[in-house]
Parts: C-alpha cells; structure tokens; sequence
C-alpha cells in the first residue's frame, strides 16, 4: 500500500509519490508496465506537454541521487535538514560534478518554470529549488573555508583578507535570504494541498537553516571588525568551524 499522508510530520510533497502510485496502479491490472503509457500518464498528471521534459526531470533526480549518495527522497531531505553540510565526505570531493549539477539544476527549473499552473509541477519545480540550494551549501561552505584558510596563513595581508571576509559575509548573507524565500515557498505551497497542523514542524527545521546562516554572518562580521582593529589577528580556523 502506497501512502502520502502529509501529517504533523510529513515533509514530502504528495508529487513523491506519484510515479510510484501511478506505476503499482498499471502493474496491479495486469502485471506488466507498458512504458509508454505510464511516461504517459504521468506527463498528463503532472501537465508536460511532452516525454521529454519528463525524461530530463528524471535523470536529473536521478543524477541528484547517485552523485549525493542519496537513495531515496526522504535520505535527501533528512541531509538537507542538518544545519551544516558534510564538506569533507567522500561523495562531496568532486566539486565540478556538483558545480555541474548545479548548473543543470537553474537550467531545468527555469525551461519548466511558467510552463503550467499544474500544483504537482510546482512541488517538483521546488523541490528542484531545494536540490539547487543544497548544492549551492556544498559549494559555498568549500569556498568559504577556503578563503579563510587563505586569510589566516597570510593574515597580514590586509587588503586580501578585508576582501576574503567580506566575500566570506556576502556569501553567509545570500545563504541566508535564500533560505527564508524557500521556507516562505514551502508555506505556500504546503498549504495549497496539506493540512496546516504539520507546518510547524517543517518550518522549524526551515528556521534552524536560516540561524546557522545567520550567526555564520553575524560572527564574520565581528572577525572583520576585530581584524581591522589595531593589532587584531585572526582566530584559528577550528575555533570558528567546530563552532557550527
């Protein structure tokens, strides 16, 4: 049996569940899966116009989920939670991959995005938009202990290092914008087709994401303050990144 709830503790659109729904529907009737068909059905649901748009969303996914390790959407979900992404995994060494996914990601979303009014579409779309944001947390969290890193071994070079924190505080700041419009996406969306009760407990986990960020900018702010202070340094690297 094939559920999609979307209860007090639900986090999943019920477009998670349609591909399987709608294969097991066909499957049950007579025990065999005409492809055609089903890339059929599913392009009606879901408002496509045509197979190809539906083949490029599922190789995306399914690029997503090989290349992050993920072998299921709520293991993607349950990541995308944690308040600070795992740099040093294994499955995160190879950042041109990920910059290519993400690539791809602001490629896909915005061919489809304005295509239909169709709300299963539009739970994909964002969760396209969540997929690109954890890609971008990859990337950016590499950049920024890489320019911190830069700054403290050369930390008398002060033109350079006033111009990595900043970069540092701007990339925190962004983050952190994007953050609130997914959470504010997320609402939106939720209460289209869900019951509200279960908002709250996604919404927290939403705010959890913006507070890291926001403290990520808020100390950088104070380390360039007291760098520029007369005789300021710079604290070590691991004091400031076993914080979070």
């Amino acid at each position: 049996m094939l559920t999609s709830w979307g209860d007090d503790n639900n986090f999943n659109f019920l477009s998670e569940a349609l591909p399987q729904i709608i294969y097991f529907a066909n499957f049950v009737r007579d025990f065999r899966i005409d492809e055609k068909i089903f890339n059929s059905q599913l392009c009606k649901i879901l408002g496509l116009k045509n197979e190809i748009d539906l083949n490029k969303i599922l190789i995306f996914f399914g690029s997503i989920y090989k290349i992050l390790n993920f072998d299921s959407c709520h293991k993607f979900f349950y990541r995308f939670w944690e308040k600070k992404v795992l740099i040093e995994q294994d499955n995160f060494k190879d950042l041109n991959k990920i910059t290519e996914l993400y690539k791809e990601s602001q490629n896909l979303i915005n061919s489809l995005k304005g295509s239909t009014n169709n709300l299963f579409l539009k739970e994909i779309l964002y969760k396209m938009n969540i997929i690109k944001f954890y890609l971008l947390r990859i990337l950016s969290d590499n950049v920024i202990v890489m320019l911190y890193l830069k700054s403290f071994i050369k930390f008398w070079e002060e033109e350079n290092v006033n111009k990595n924190l900043k970069s540092i505080i701007n990339i925190s700041k962004n983050l952190f914008k994007e953050v609130i419009s997914l959470r504010r996406g997320y609402i939106k969306l939720w209460r289209k087709s869900y019951r509200g009760e279960g908002l709250k407990y996604n919404i927290e986990r939403f705010l959890n994401i913006e507070n890291f960020y926001k403290n990520y900018y808020k100390l950088f702010k104070r380390i360039l303050k007291l760098y520029n202070r007369r005789g300021g340094g710079l604290p070590k690297p691991e004091e400031i990144f076993k914080k979070f």
